[in-house]
């Protein structure tokens, strides 16, 4: 009977299923309304209504969600780049040392108005209240490990189902989401390169940048991606990551309108990697830097006194030439004290002609000493010569006092006045 009523129908009133397909753009699956298409559509359905409820929501509301709860941090706290500087670097021996050895190899340009587009964060990525955070996640983009899971989270299941609906991203492509109860408002979901691929790790930050410019948000926060299970090393990824951020704040016209590009730091070695290599690619004006304790050394230590104090303890110098003021009033007072002490100059001839009387004592001096001490001859004969010139030294003293009476009795102080007269 079907043969029959088969037979009957013309030919061109039978099409095939593969053009009925074509023509309307189907696939096998699309004709059939299957349990897992009406949840994928409830899904999105309940996506898109909490979606709407967490962009209209206020932000006082809002914060009652994070996670942190008051511990979130704005914009407006964390300093720029040049402000970090000044505040870690400027004065930091390690860090004047590195930029000496290494400031030959800088090629970028001081740019005050890049600088103040980048800013260095260390602690949790999760605590930033800004327009977007990247997340460094795997293909699935159903979570994971380190910042991929803090992240997940700290947001909620509601950011899982979204990402669901994403059907996962490939290596060096971005995708966005929700941020729901991050105080962040968007996700930029990017799967990093396994081991050393600069041009997939390239792409990651140029997508997500791209990904910032067609929804118009104005700050963005990066952390390490492909640094941990992924195995890049740290500091060539610091280095692609710098390099890509600044050309697209140079070159692409949406650079200007960013406020901040924040390279959110965990570990140490990243600290002391980013503050090194923001110098190469950001650079700041080192010519009001401090010098280094080195330096300080070298030169001669001034003193710490007050110049009111100096006044009160006078130099080495200055006594010098106090005492070559002074002198010429001693030459004038000289003269004055001995006419007002006419008793000392009379009693100078007196003790001028005690010499002799000393000096007729020196040879018994002279004759005792061969009895108590064996003297050779030629010693003794000097010793006698030595006498006789005292003796004569002590017959003139009488001469000098009688013709200079207004010179002083004692030769000691004439030869102390001496320098003095010089």
């Amino acid at each position: 009977m079907l043969r029959a009523i088969s037979g009957f129908a013309p030919r061109s009133f039978y099409v095939s299923e593969k053009e009925v397909l074509k023509t309307c753009n189907l696939t096998r699956m699309d004709k059939y309304v299957t349990r897992s298409r009406l949840r994928d559509d409830e899904r999105k359905a309940e996506v898109e209504e909490q979606k709407r409820k967490f962009l209209t929501m206020k932000l006082v509301d809002k914060r009652k969600l994070y996670k942190c709860k008051e511990k979130f941090i704005k914009l407006e706290d964390l300093p720029v780049w040049p402000e970090y500087f000044e505040e870690h670097l400027k004065e930091d021996e390690q860090s004047l040392c590195w930029w000496k050895r290494n400031k030959h190899r800088v090629t970028k340009k001081v740019s005050e108005e890049l600088n103040t587009k980048m800013s260095i964060f260390t602690g949790d990525i999760t605590s930033l209240e800004i327009d977007a955070i990247a997340n460094a996640a795997n293909e699935s983009l159903l979570g994971g490990g380190g910042v991929d899971g803090a992240i997940h989270a700290a947001a909620g299941p509601l950011l899982r189902s979204e990402c669901e609906l994403l059907n996962g991203c490939s290596a060096g492509n971005a995708k966005i989401s929700l941020g729901y109860k991050l105080p962040a408002k968007y996700v930029l979901h990017t799967v990093g390169p396994r081991g050393e691929k600069p041009d997939v790790l390239r792409s990651c930050y140029k997508n997500s940048l791209k990904l910032l410019k067609e929804n118009k948000l104005r700050s963005v926060a990066f952390p390490c991606i492909s640094t941990g299970i992924f195995g890049y090393p740290n500091e060539k990824a610091a280095k692609v990551a710098l390099e890509t951020i600044r050309e697209f704040l140079e070159t692409d016209e949406y650079g200007k309108d960013v406020d901040r590009v924040i390279m959110c730091l965990f570990l140490k070695k990243d600290v002391e990697i980013y503050r090194e290599q923001m110098q190469m690619f950001f650079p700041v004006d080192h010519s009001d830097k401090q010098e280094t304790p080195q330096d300080t050394e070298r030169k001669p230590v001034e003193s710490d006194e007050n110049p009111q104090d100096r006044g009160r303890r006078p130099v080495e110098s200055d006594e010098n030439l106090l005492d070559m003021q002074e002198s010429p009033q001693n030459k004038q007072e000289s003269p004055q004290e001995s006419e007002n002490d006419p008793q000392d100059i009379q009693g100078s001839p007196k003790n001028a002609q005690e010499g002799p009387q000393e000096s007729e004592n020196d040879p018994q001096d002279m004759q005792e000493s061969p009895q108590n001490t064996q003297v050779s001859p030629q010693e003794s004969k000097k010793d006698s010569q030595n006498m006789q010139g005292r003796a004569q030294n002590t017959q003139e003293r009488p001469q000098e006092s009688e013709n200079d009476p207004h010179k002083p009795d004692d030769q000691e102080g004439t030869d102390e006045s001496k320098p003095a007269d010089k």
